[in-house]
């Protein structure tokens, strides 16, 4: 297959929309299992189960919808000669629209595009083609993502009152008369979101030195003293946009060195936050945080195993996906333009006998002039 970046060219994509957010952008139709569509022109073929059919004439953006049923008989001559049931569907479905070449997805099914390719249907290759049409959001898809930003902060206010309630025994947490543990508050938060038509998904409350591993999730009992990564992007039920915030707490009674550390997350982080606008170089931001967090002493290395200090990127685009282009990191650069999504999340991680982990998050608009900061959640960080 070669790559092209053609749009003259049909688009075929055949995915399960509840993993990939492409072919739900290019659609609209949510479901349960993989189907096929076809982009030729302004025309939207859909090829979906009979179980689908009646959803999608509802609910899609499709102009013609063929349901896979129909194609069945008329399959059989593709697979008698040795082509896959979804394959041979697709191949009656191409041949009736008179289509003999096609772009797919880089992550294409292997098995249909052999099949294609077998029956002299020329198939290539697009990188992404629907996520670079997905990269500037509309004013529909910016207040969807609102809505969800808006379940975000309702549970990191949640998590603001468990920490606030709880006493405190032996140094460690105890709420409502049980140990308060990263599990408990992680169940805490997906009931919440739950009862916003929301899911979250694996919500990250870490304290100690769990904190100092950005994608660990938290377990166990969580202890005063400690600063306390609480990372949460729950994604709508309804319109399937993310929101993605964090905040570090801590329970009780910082040590100095643990209010210098989040005093310089957090003045790294609104001076990223500045940074952003339209034309802005992603690398170049993500290089600024880096030499700030270095000017201010907090190093970044590799000892015995592990990392410490600033060693993830300063953030990412996000939508339908909690992690889209743009990266605002080491790589690939790109020109920020008005209407991308991007989270400007920097941190510093050093375990004991270091002052723990911090990271602060939240969720920008680009403009012209700048950005428009999306969440106002607070930034106060003790509870006492």
């Amino acid at each position: 297959m070669n790559s092209t970046t053609s749009k003259e060219i049909p688009y075929l994509a055949h995915a399960n929309p509840e993993i990939d957010a492409d072919i739900f952008y290019m659609t609209g139709l949510m479901a349960p299992d993989p189907y096929t569509a076809l982009k030729i022109g302004d025309d939207l073929v859909l090829a979906v189960s009979p179980l689908e059919y009646g959803r999608a004439v509802n609910e899609s953006k499709a102009t013609r919808i063929v349901d896979t049923q129909s194609l069945m008989n008329a399959a059989k001559e593709f697979k008698a000669q040795g082509a896959s049931q979804a394959g041979a569907q697709v191949l009656v479905m191409l041949r009736d629209l008179e289509v003999d070449k096609v772009e797919v997805p880089q992550d294409f099914p292997l098995q249909i595009a052999r099949d294609l390719e077998k029956f002299s249907v020329k198939v290539e290759t697009y990188e992404h083609r629907m996520l670079q049409e997905r990269l500037i959001k509309d004013d529909a898809e910016v207040d969807q993502v609102r809505e969800s930003i808006a379940i975000t902060q309702k549970s990191l206010t949640l998590v603001e009152t468990i920490l606030g309630e709880a006493s405190i025994e032996n140094q460690m947490l105890k709420w409502q008369g049980e140990w308060l543990t990263s599990e408990r508050v992680h169940r805490e938060i997906e009931h919440l979101c739950l009862d916003f038509d929301a899911e979250a998904k694996h919500p990250i409350v870490a304290g100690g030195d769990q904190a100092c591993d950005p994608h660990e999730r938290g377990h166990g009992v969580l202890y005063a003293d400690q600063m306390i990564i609480v990372d949460i992007f729950p994604r709508s039920k309804k319109h399937h946009y993310w929101g993605d915030l964090t905040r570090t707490f801590i329970k009780g009674k910082p040590t100095d060195e643990q209010k210098k550390l989040y005093q310089t997350v957090y003045d790294v982080q609104q001076q990223a936050i500045s940074r952003i606008c339209e034309r802005a170089d992603s690398c170049k931001i993500h290089q600024e945080v880096e030499m700030a967090f270095e000017k201010q002493g907090y190093r970044t290395e590799k000892i015995g195993g592990g990392y410490q200090g600033f060693f993830h990127g300063t953030g990412h685009g996000f939508g339908l996906d909690i992690h889209e282009p743009p990266r605002l990191g080491k790589i690939q650069p790109v020109e920020l333009k008005e209407g991308m999504l991007v989270t400007v999340e920097p941190g510093l991680y050093y375990p004991d006998p270091g002052p723990g982990g911090c990271r602060i998050e939240d969720d920008v608009l680009v403009k012209r002039g700048g950005c428009e900061v999306l969440s106002d959640f607070h930034y106060n960080w003790i509870i006492e």
